[in-house]
């Protein structure tokens, strides 16, 4: 009986004897992070910021003033965006065009000549949006947008519904068809039922269920706002744009999943990270 004491305690005593362990972190150069999304009618406008490596004393993103960005398309325009403050580099005068392809350059001393390629993407053709009232005071509105899709190409939507009060709202989108697509939004933990219809506020689509047909994109409000009136955005994105935000998401989803596989974003930025993607907007309702 002794004995067997004994040995109880000394397993304690030896499992509570906790050695340090050394992790040594690979060195990890910054890079310089460019975010530059663009349209018609809106300037171009390109942000600079630079990685900060976890060796660094203080480690948060650092603005880029100094840099050359440019900015050429194969029509034959070429332009040089001047900085405004804040890694904040703009043309108050220049806008994109439809039809046109980009290319994006930016230098910075000490680092590589950095390289991006895009163009604006067709508009969506939307025949109608639909706005129904909810059906009791516990839910939201439902929502239906007709869109008519291109079949020549691979087409990418973004959904997103603003209230008159300039708040984003969150919503499901209920198609079966889409359900595939709606699971990387969600955190899918394997002791969990799948979840198909996460709440988001941000729908990015591609159209490989329904290519070159009329569809039908429905969703709900999560929360009733009965007073406020919704506006709709619906965005035809470039691959470049439908690949990062995506990929940016499930990252994120995946960080808080102790087993999950390492989730990179997919950037088109040579020699840097972010993205220079276009993207053309149809709103429908109270904001225009």
């Amino acid at each position: 009986m002794h004995r067997a004491f004994y040995i109880v305690i000394s397993l304690a005593v030896v499992s509570g004897c906790e050695s340090l362990l050394d992790v040594d972190f690979q060195y990890t150069p910054s890079e310089i992070v460019v975010i530059a999304p663009f349209t018609e009618d809106i300037p171009w406008q390109v942000t600079l910021q630079k990685t900060s490596s976890i060796h660094d004393p203080t480690p948060k993103p650092d603005i880029i003033e100094d840099a050359i960005v440019k900015i050429q398309g194969d029509d034959g325009s070429s332009l040089e965006l001047s900085h405004w403050g804040g890694g904040f580099f703009t043309s108050p005068e220049a806008f994109p065009h439809v039809g046109v392809t980009y290319t994006l350059t930016v230098e910075v001393e000490g680092y590589e000549r950095i390289e991006a390629v895009d163009r604006i993407p067709d508009p969506v053709v939307v025949n109608d949006v639909r706005i129904f009232d909810p059906i009791d005071t516990n839910t939201g509105r439902r929502f239906e947008i007709e869109i008519q899709d291109d079949g020549d190409v691979d087409n990418y939507y973004e959904l997103a519904i603003t209230n008159s009060n300039l708040h984003g709202t969150t919503f499901k989108v209920t198609n079966s068809e889409l359900e595939d697509q709606m699971r990387s939004f969600a955190i899918q933990d394997p002791l969990l039922p799948d979840i198909t219809q996460p709440e988001i506020n941000r729908a990015l689509i591609r159209d490989s269920p329904f290519n070159g047909d009329t569809f039908v994109i429905s969703f709900t409000e999560q929360y009733p706002r009965y007073s406020l009136e919704p506006t709709v955005y619906i965005r035809t994105v470039s691959r470049a744009h439908y690949e990062y935000y995506r990929s940016q998401i499930i990252q994120e989803n995946s960080n808080n999943l102790p087993f999950a596989e390492p989730a990179r974003v997919q950037s088109n930025i040579s020699n840097g990270q972010g993205v220079f993607a276009g993207y053309h907007r149809h709103t429908h309702g109270a904001i225009t």
